[in-house]
């Protein structure tokens, strides 16, 4: 017997292309932390990926490299300094500085606070002023100054 076809999805009429079975759910996987934002996790995830595009095919990838005993060596203050620079330079425009620190910190494995202590005065103060202006930090924890 001939079936007749949908000319424009190609499939038969009458024909149910999913059957569920009986486990079938659209409860949240354990898994998951339902604290998390998933807009926080994509635009950490876009920023990351942008990072790793311009740090690849600049002269700081290889700063991430390990040697050939598989070790990496730590930046220092002035690599520090000049990678942030240069990715505030690139990616400045599109991106808040506090998430590019962020990313630093994570892609080159160094811990925050030292990170932070590293960083020049002036990027400090870049990144302190933006997160008075999102979170008026000055105001909530009463500084007159921020260091």
């Amino acid at each position: 017997m001939y079936q007749k076809k949908d000319k424009i999805f190609n499939n038969t009429f009458n024909e149910k292309e999913f059957e569920p079975d009986k486990n079938f759910s659209f409860t949240v996987d354990a898994s998951w932390d339902l604290d998390k934002s998933i807009e926080d996790d994509l635009h950490y995830k876009l920023l990351y990926d942008a990072f790793i595009e311009i740090i690849t095919k600049s002269e700081f990838y290889k700063l991430n490299q390990p040697d050939k005993r598989g070790n990496i060596k730590k930046l220092n203050k002035v690599q520090i300094n000049k990678v942030f620079g240069f990715t505030l330079k690139s990616l400045g425009g599109s991106y808040k500085r506090w998430d590019l620190f962020a990313v630093l910190s994570d892609y080159f494995d160094i811990y925050p606070k030292k990170f932070y202590s590293s960083l020049s005065n002036e990027y400090k103060d870049q990144i302190l002023n933006e997160l008075d202006v999102e979170f008026a930090i000055r105001e909530k924890y009463g500084l007159n100054k921020l260091f």
